[in-house]
């Protein structure tokens, strides 16, 4: 159990703000303030350094944070294993993965696990790329399944593989019949997006030197199924999506293009965690299977 000092630290340096840190902690910002300077005077250093957008950790404060963090996944670590073994509740795993990916691997992956682990349950929550590796971070899952570009130094990828990003259409598309298909080509089409892949989208787009909103953005939907009705019920509208698209019943009804360039194609999306999770015998099972189904989709 950490003091109060470091538990208002670990918290501001996880959010790098003193004000959302008062708010998760809920309590005025004036006693995180006070505690922070409490644990600077006793350790004899300076942990955080204040600019316009909030905090920033000093590499002392850098090495406390990785010490606390490790420390605090230890004591989770401990009191899972301890309920479990007291028989008090029999095992949960959560997993937060982009929708378009998640729903063509997790399945199978938690079929296998339970012929295994029957009484271990599974919390599986769909969320936004960015929202998976944040949600790690603040150790509200355990598990992510998001694009693997841009991480952070506290996470660590269990695997990776590339899924190609291309474009959905229906059949009566004019896009259809082009041999390749270029970025510059979505621009003369409405788009409808899962707004799970925005962020990135717009984040490739500036890595080529593109507009990020130069496309004309027609509908955003967390619905997988909305966006397909979509396309069938609209012959001018487009939809991007990983190469997982083959792996979808309804792949006759639409079309699945790959893009022609050199970003989109080597799109990777991973297996991702903290580096300070430790996994128990179960989780460790687990994970194997879902790297093994990953190996299934996508190419190498």
């Amino acid at each position: 159990m950490l003091s109060i000092e470091y538990k208002y630290f670990l918290q501001s340096a996880k959010d790098l703000s003193i004000r959302r840190a008062s708010i998760n902690l809920n309590v005025n910002s004036s006693a995180v303030v006070r505690q922070i300077k409490k644990l600077e005077y006793i350790l004899n250093t300076k942990l955080f350094v204040r600019n316009s957008r909030g905090l920033i950790l000093t590499s002392q404060g850098n090495i406390l944070y990785d010490f606390l963090i490790a420390q605090e996944e230890i004591i989770f670590d401990f009191k899972d294993r301890f309920n479990i073994e007291k028989g008090k509740i029999k095992g949960a795993f959560k997993v937060g993965m982009m929708e378009s990916i998640g729903t063509n691997i997790m399945s199978s992956a938690i079929q296998d696990f339970h012929k295994n682990y029957p009484d271990i349950k599974f919390d599986i929550l769909a969320k936004k790329p960015e929202s998976i590796v944040q949600e790690l971070i603040d150790q509200k899952i355990d598990l992510g399944i998001t694009f693997s570009h841009w991480l952070p130094k506290s996470i660590k990828k269990l695997y990776e593989k590339k899924f190609p990003i291309g474009i959905v259409t229906s059949t009566n598309h004019p896009l259809q019949f082009k041999s390749n298909i270029t970025i510059e080509d979505l621009k003369d089409f409405p788009l409808v997006l899962h707004t799970g892949a925005l962020t990135y989208f717009r984040q490739t787009q500036r890595e080529l030197g593109l507009d990020p909103d130069f496309l004309d953005l027609a509908i955003t939907s967390n619905s997988l199924n909305f966006i397909k009705k979509s396309l069938l019920n609209n012959n001018k509208l487009i939809s991007l999506t990983l190469s997982t698209i083959y792996g979808e019943p309804w792949v006759d009804s639409l079309i699945f293009r790959e893009i022609e360039n050199e970003i989109t194609k080597n799109t990777k999306v991973g297996i991702i965690c903290r580096k300070s999770k430790v996994f128990n015998k179960s989780e460790i099972f687990f994970n194997k299977l879902l790297v093994s189904e990953f190996k299934k989709f996508g190419q190498k």
